[in-house]
């Protein structure tokens, strides 16, 4: 039986060594682990060092087949567990087998497959960047299940047919699936000329297109992109005195016995709309930018200051960072992990996994995630529910219309 100590100072060997360890010590660590799968019938040790392989792989792009896999493999595919099966199908892929990429491909486009099932495959063969995925995903689209999955991997792959087999099915979206598509659209330049050219044709609307996405074009540095964005969208910088000239207005409109009637229902059902995909309150939303259980959320000035002028004093932990890639892709988000071989970047739809080889720059922005003009196109009584909702010392029930 493998000792439990021996087990974790495996893993870690694993998940720490360099980018290249594998390569030029011809895969010792590997190997070692490998030779425990074959050898134990333990389904959870082999779920362990299954897992262990997975993480401690992850962003590495070019990993040789070990010697000992094609031994250990076949057996792990034919394991009763359909959780070893699955790990050990995985990580033959990161080893360019040839017979799991044609497993997980047959499986993803298998609608009789379980939804969760094909989401690992999606996931396994994305984070491969398998050639010729692209078609398979355009189809996803038209699928409830598994749209939004599709929606973010179309980011990470180059194929002139993407913006329009995305536009095709936008009016047909629903509220997150609208924001995926904008996220991939604005991810390239000439996906981000297709979706702005969309919003010129109000096929996509102006207001579904958030200052995070407009940032994000900007930092591809594309300059028909740019025209294009300050022609549709509008000019995505303001200046301090229009900030506080901001301010003061909703200072003006939103006195106590204004806000007093407000609906904290309503109110939560926007702010769960508008600020949950970054903030986290009352066990509800993302973690993405700072949790506000416990803020200043009552004071009227604290919470103006923030939504309006969020850049104006920010923890560098959440700064906007934007990773271009070599195959011309930007990604903005929050940094969570960088070390030598991988960058994992939390965006406000995903959570990236970059190669650090495959980054050929990482700019810290001196503006928040949090983005400008949140209440842009809000009616006063609108942002008075947003406004009473925050102030509030517990949760409030949400209305249920339907």
């Amino acid at each position: 039986m493998i000792r439990s100590a021996l087990l974790s100072t495996l893993l870690l060997s694993l998940a720490v060594s360099p980018g290249e360890h594998f390569a030029q010590d011809d895969g010792l660590d590997l190997d070692i682990i490998i030779e425990l799968l074959a050898e134990t019938e333990d389904d959870e040790i082999r779920l362990e060092l299954l897992a262990g392989l997975r993480e401690g792989l992850a962003g590495r792009k070019k990993v040789s087949m070990p010697q000992t896999w094609p031994t250990a493999y076949p057996n792990l595919a034919k394991s009763s567990s359909a959780k070893v099966r699955d790990a050990a199908l995985a990580v033959a892929l990161i080893f360019d087998d040839p017979a799991a990429l044609k497993t997980l491909r047959i499986r993803l486009e298998d609608k009789k497959a379980s939804t969760s099932s094909r989401l690992d495959a999606l996931r396994a063969l994305v984070g491969k960047r398998a050639a010729g995925l692209t078609e398979p995903l355009h189809k996803l689209l038209s699928e409830t299940a598994l749209r939004r999955h599709a929606l973010r991997s179309l980011a990470a792959f180059v194929d002139a047919k993407t913006p329009a087999a995305i536009l095709a099915h936008y009016r047909q979206f629903d509220a997150g699936a609208k924001h995926d598509a904008i996220s991939t659209l604005s991810a390239r330049p000439a996906y981000a000329l297709a979706l702005l050219d969309a919003v010129s044709k109000k096929i996509v609307a102006r207001s579904e297109v958030s200052a995070i996405h407009a940032r994000q074009i900007e930092a591809l540095g594309n300059e028909k992109a740019l025209a294009r964005l300050r022609e549709v969208w509008g000019d995505i910088r303001k200046t301090s005195a229009d900030k506080r000239a901001a301010i003061e207005k909703y200072k003006k409109i939103l006195r106590p016995g204004f806000v007093a009637k407000g609906n904290l229902s309503h109110g939560r059902e926007l702010f769960e709309k508008t600020c949950a995909k970054c903030h986290e309150l009352y066990d509800v939303g993302e973690s993405i930018g700072p949790e506000l259980t416990g803020s200043n959320r009552a004071d009227l000035d604290y919470i103006l200051e923030n939504i309006l002028d969020p850049s104006a004093a920010i923890g560098k932990g959440y700064r906007l960072t934007t990773v271009i890639t070599r195959d011309g892709r930007a990604i903005s988000g929050i940094i969570r992990e960088r070390v030598s071989n991988r960058i994992k970047i939390r965006t406000e739809s995903d959570l990236v996994t970059i190669a650090e080889e495959d980054a050929i720059s990482v700019t810290e922005s001196e503006k928040s995630m949090m983005p400008d003009g949140l209440l842009t196109n809000i009616s006063n009584e609108h942002v008075r529910d947003l406004i009473a909702y925050l102030a509030t010392k517990k949760q409030v029930p949400l209305e249920r219309n339907e």
